[in-house]
């Protein structure tokens, strides 16, 4: 299976043990504290990577207007001053003041809340919440909206994203320069069709994560199929940028992946449990947007990886047993390629 971020290995398992400390050598060791919910059980163990922060709830207004999309600029009450006690005319002409949001943990804050489903259509929402810090000190935060995005924090403009876009919280990862005592985040979020939403959430160590995630999945696992039958997420290299398009498996059993960006890997350790210390192999790199990965055996060379790339069909030949390739040879490349940006290529399957 394949994830948008990486590589997913289905794994059946059979009477698994919970392991406490599940990374490798080398692997940054995680406090985990288990509490009764999977949520606290992350909240509990996320607080003590961010420093000490004391957070109101969330505070939403709106919708103001958003017509054909081009208000994102509109400087809106909100903008100037935020009293949670006013009220303000929004954009079917009558007064609305601020809500009150109990938002649990860092999921995404679905804004739509306003009633109609044309209340919740062309609007702009505003969020505010305060902040206590006991010392002045940078937070990593990454955020993400849909659609459009403006963040304050003290009055001080720090995203300014003015798109037509889904939610990914990954979109934004920036500093938040807290000052001691309280703090103040204003989040403007505009709105055309669809969802609308947004969400934030502190950044914390990719293999710190990795292992939360592993250990929450052995004590709350989503379904009773999990116990037996579980998704272990590779974690991937900071280097390496897997955005999969193909992949098979080698005869040895380790997986191979081709990834948009024009590379191919190797994975060895894909299945260890947990697999927080793959390693990653580069064989290619340079194929035009391969979507689609075969290995073949052949009489000669032992077999090779088909992949389609976008203009070609490819056969890569590792000719010396090194894990890396020696021979690129076309097969097929009778349809041509045009240069056109939503032009592809998919396959191979077999005859």
């Amino acid at each position: 299976m394949v994830s948008r971020f990486g590589l997913l290995i289905p794994v059946v398992l059979l009477g698994t043990a919970h392991a406490q400390s599940p990374g490798p050598p080398g692997t940054p060791e995680m406090d985990y504290i288990k509490r009764e919910t999977r949520e606290a059980t992350r909240e509990a163990t996320l607080a003590q990577y961010v420093p000490a922060l004391v957070w109101s709830d969330w505070n939403l207004v709106g919708p103001f207007d958003n017509t054909d999309l081009v208000r994102h600029d509109v400087v809106y009450p909100p903008e100037l001053s935020v009293d949670l006690g006013a009220t303000y005319r929004v954009k079917d002409g009558s007064r609305a003041g601020w809500q009150k949001i109990a938002q649990a943990g860092w999921g995404p804050i679905n804004l739509k809340r306003f009633g109609s489903d044309e209340a919740n259509t062309s609007g702009i929402a505003y969020l505010y919440r305060e902040v206590v810090a006991a010392e002045s000190t940078p937070v990593t935060f990454e955020f993400g909206s849909d659609d459009g995005l403006k963040l304050w924090l003290n009055g001080r403009l720090l995203i300014d994203a003015d798109v037509y876009r889904g939610l990914n919280v990954q979109d934004h990862m920036i500093d938040l320069p807290f000052e001691a005592g309280r703090n103040t985040l204003l989040v403007k979020v505009t709105q055309g069709v669809g969802g609308w939403d947004f969400q934030m959430r502190p950044k914390v160590d990719a293999r710190l994560m990795a292992q939360l995630d592993y250990l929450l999945d052995l004590d709350f696992p989503g379904s009773p199929e999990s116990r037996h039958y579980r998704i272990l997420s590779i974690l991937e290299p900071t280097d390496v940028i897997l955005e999969v398009g193909g992949l098979d498996v080698l005869p040895d059993g380790r997986p191979i992946v081709a990834t948009r960006r024009g590379e191919i890997w190797i994975i060895d350790g894909a299945y260890d449990d947990p697999p927080f210390d793959a390693k990653f192999t580069r064989f290619a790199a340079g194929l035009h947007e391969p979507l689609g990965a075969r290995w073949v055996e052949t009489q000669d060379a032992g077999g090779g990886l088909h992949v389609a790339q976008r203009g070609e069909l490819t056969r890569l030949v590792d000719l010396n047993g090194d894990d890396r390739v020696d021979l690129f040879e076309t097969v097929s490349a009778g349809w041509g390629v045009s240069g056109n940006y939503h032009e592809f290529a998919f396959g191979p399957k077999l005859d």
